[in-house]
C-alpha cells in the first residue's frame, strides 16, 4: 500500500529524534543515522526533515512524477552532484563513529603497541563504515572498499606520531575517495526486505552503537573528588556507590516498598506512602503540639489550650524572648486549624 504524508508527519512528531518517520519510508540507514546523532545532528536534521518528507514520501511510493525528475538529473549527471549538507553528513558519520571506536578502546588496560595496534585496525574501518553509511542514503550509494583502502593508507603514517588521534585524517581520505570513486546513483529503489530482517538489522547496529558509547564512558568518565580535587574514572565512583552506605539504605527502601506492594497491593502501598509523606500535613501539625499520631479530640484542645496559654507573646516580658515566643504561638495556632476539621 502507498504510504501516507499524514502518517510521516505524524512519525515525525511522536518519534522522529529516533527516526520514525524514515523506518516508516522504509529508509532504515537514514533512520539509525538520525538516531546515532541525536536527531541529525542534535535535531537539525530533524528540522530539515520538515520540508523533505513529501519527497522521501514520492521516493517510497515510487511516484512517476519523481521518477522522471531523478531520471533527469542522472541524465544530466554522471554522479549524484555534492551538496554541503550530503558532504556534512559524511564527515559527521566518519568522525562519529571512529571517535566512538577511539574512546571505546580500554587504553588504561592494555601495554601502549597494544592499544596502538586495536586503534589502527579498528578506527580506520569505524571511520570508512560511517562515511559509506551516510553515503548510502537515499538514491545515492557506493562501495566499502575504496574509502576504506584510502582511510588505513592515511592512517599508517598517522599512527607513528602517537600523539595524534587520526580519525579525523581517515575520515576525511575515506569521503575524498568515496565522492571521487565509489558516488554513484542507485538508479533502482531498495528492494523490499521483510520486517524481521529489519529489525534484526536496525537492533544489532543499535546494539553494537550503545556498546560502543558504554564503553567509552565506562574507560574515559571521570568525576571530580570532593576531597582532593582529583579526577576519579565513574566506573570506580559507581563501584563504590554500590558499596556506600547510600545504596544500602536506598536498596533496603526500595526492597521494603516491594514488600509492602506484594503484599498489601498497590493501593494499600500508596495509601502508605501518602501517609508517610504527610500530604495532608497531620502529622506535622500533631508534633508541632507535642502529640502521637492517635490522640483524641480532647488530648488535642488541651494541648492546644496549653501551649497557646504558655506562647503567648504578652505573656512574656523579656523583649528579647518575645519574638521567638510568637513566632512559637503562630505555629501552634496554625497547628490547631489544620486540625480543627478533623476532630469536629
Amino acid at each position: 500500500m502507498p504510504k501516507s504524508l499524514a502518517v510521516a508527519y505524524a512519525c515525525w512528531m511522536i518519534g522522529g529524534l529516533f527516526g520514525l518517520h524514515h523506518l516508516y519510508l522504509g529508509r532504515d540507514a537514514h533512520a539509525f543515522i538520525t538516531f546515532a546523532t541525536f536527531g541529525g545532528y542534535f535535531s537539525l536534521g530533524l528540522i530539515r526533515d520538515l520540508w523533505r518528507l513529501p519527497e522521501y514520501l514520492r521516493d517510497a511510493n515510487n511516484d512517476l512524477e519523481f521518477q522522471e525528475n531523478l531520471h533527469a538529473q542522472m541524465r544530466k549527471h554522471k554522479r549524484p552532484p555534492s551538496s554541503i549538507v550530503r558532504q556534512s553528513g559524511l564527515m559527521i558519520m566518519g568522525n562519529l563513529f571512529a571517535y566512538l571506536v577511539e574512546y571505546a578502546i580500554p587504553k588504561d588496560h592494555l601495554t601502549k603497541e597494544i592499544s596502538l595496534t586495536l586503534r589502527f585496525l579498528l578506527v580506520p574501518f569505524a571511520s570508512a563504515f560511517g562515511v559509506w553509511l551516510a553515503g548510502n542514503v537515499g538514491r545515492h550509494q557506493g562501495s566499502l572498499d575504496k574509502p576504506l583502502i584510502a582511510a588505513y593508507l592515511v592512517s599508517s603514517p598517522a599512527i607513528l606520531l602517537e600523539s595524534i588521534q587520526f580519525g579525523s585524517f581517515s575520515t576525511l581520505a575515506a569521503v575524498i575517495v568515496f565522492n571521487r570513486y565509489s558516488k554513484e546513483w542507485r538508479v533502482k529503489p531498495p528492494k523490499k526486505t521483510p520486517v524481521m530482517t529489519r529489525i534484526l538489522a536496525l537492533s544489532l547496529g543499535l546494539l553494537l552503537y550503545g556498546s560502543l558509547w558504554l564503553s567509552g564512558l565506562y574507560h574515559n568518565c571521570t568525576i571530580e573528588d570532593p576531597d582532593t580535587q582529583r579526577p576519579i574514572k565513574c566506573h570506580i565512583a559507581l563501584q563504590n556507590f554500590f558499596k556506600s552506605s547510600a545504596y544500602t539504605n536506598l536498596s533496603e527502601a526500595l526492597w521494603m516498598l516491594y514488600e509492602h506492594a506484594r503484599h498489601q497491593g498497590i493501593s494499600g502501598l500508596w495509601a502508605e506512602m501518602m501517609q508517610e509523606f504527610d500530604v495532608s500535613g497531620k502529622n506535622t501539625a500533631l508534633n508541632t503540639l507535642g502529640l502521637e499520631s492517635g490522640a483524641t479530640k480532647e488530648q488535642i484542645i488541651a494541648q492546644y489550650k496549653k501551649l497557646s496559654r504558655e506562647y503567648h507573646p504578652d505573656r512574656e516580658r523579656d523583649e528579647s524572648k518575645k519574638r521567638d515566643k510568637h513566632e512559637q504561638f503562630i505555629k501552634v495556632q496554625q497547628a490547631y486549624q489544620l486540625l480543627k476539621p478533623r476532630i469536629n
